[in-house]
């Protein structure tokens, strides 16, 4: 019997190993679930977070659906009180002595894993790395007998805010446990959370965005046919008219409206109509440093849905 010659042998040799390992990354890849990625690749995002924005001090950070937020909370681990986010306690270290005490009792955890004591308190510790691109923020999580423990810090100019919770805990306080909705899933929930903490310029929060004066005709004499209504970066929405009222709404309406302007290209869309008699509404909006103001009844349809979540109707529309 010929054998076969070098060549031909190594060919088969190649066929018989090469095709067994084609089939079987083809079965890999039909069988393992289409949500593993290449790490780095796929992540869940941010964009459908609520935003919890704070007007005192100067701060908004985006936190899931599935918790709530901005309710005072007195149960940190120095006994002093702070704001909700999720089930984690946002302290607002705004004087020389709490920014000191936080700093030590973060330090006591995020150092020990540093330098890898066999005693102390962060035996069981870990440091979580934090992508943020403007901000020094520095967190550790520890296990416990309660469940998995999380400390944050945030240096800020005027401030620094040290954040402590049990990813898994509910709400609570010594007069009000929160039943529904306290949950963060995991552990990468939080450090999301963290990487979108910013701080804001008060003076920008407390700025008019959304104005609207109108008038109406013909008037009694003595009565006022006109509503002025300014809305603030802060939520807050003043109604002028023979009296002054103030309402508040929440960021998330705020973020909403902006979204809107943005959405609908309120601040280059050709608006340009004919007045009308007997009434007259201009509409004033300024977003990122650029103002517009539109003449009824130009892009009153759009106009229509910011009013919408006012909930302001006009008084002749």
């Amino acid at each position: 019997m010929k054998k076969l010659s070098i060549p031909v042998a190594a060919y088969f040799f190649l066929l018989a190993f090469f095709i067994p390992l084609v089939l079987g990354l083809i079965y890999l890849k039909k069988t393992l679930p289409s949500s593993v990625a290449v790490h780095g690749q796929q992540q869940s995002t941010t964009d459908n977070w609520k935003t919890y924005r704070n007007e005192k001090y100067g701060f908004e950070v985006k936190y899931p659906l599935t918790a709530v937020a901005g309710l005072t909370a007195d149960n940190s681990q120095l006994g002093v009180g702070g704001i909700y986010i999720g089930p984690l306690v946002f302290v607002v270290a705004d004087n020389v002595k709490l920014r000191e005490e936080t700093q030590s009792f973060f330090n006591n955890y995020f150092n020990y894993v540093e330098d890898n004591l066999s005693e102390g308190p962060g035996i069981g510790c870990e440091r979580n790395e934090i992508p943020s691109s403007v901000l020094n923020v520095k967190a550790v999580s520890c296990g416990g007998e309660g469940g998995r423990a999380f400390y944050g810090f945030i240096d800020g100019k005027d401030y620094d805010i040290f954040i402590d919770g049990y990813p898994e805990s509910r709400l609570y306080n010594s007069t009000n446990f929160v039943e529904s909705e306290g949950y963060f899933s995991d552990k990468e929930e939080i450090i999301k959370l963290l990487s979108t903490f910013k701080f804001i310029d008060t003076k920008v929060a407390d700025s008019i965005f959304y104005e609207k004066k109108e008038g109406w005709g013909p008037c009694p004499t003595g009565t006022g046919c006109f509503l002025n209504t300014f809305v603030y970066r802060s939520g807050k929405v003043v109604f002028e008219s023979t009296s002054t009222t103030e309402e508040q709404i929440d960021s998330e309406t705020v973020d909403s409206i902006i979204q809107i302007i943005k959405d609908l290209h309120l601040m280059t869309k050709d608006c340009s109509s004919l007045p009308v008699t007997d009434y007259g509404l201009s509409t004033t909006i300024t977003l990122n440093g650029e103002t517009r103001s539109i003449i009824f009844p130009g892009c009153s349809e759009e106009l229509g849905e910011i009013d919408k979540l006012l909930r302001i109707t006009g008084s002749s529309q």
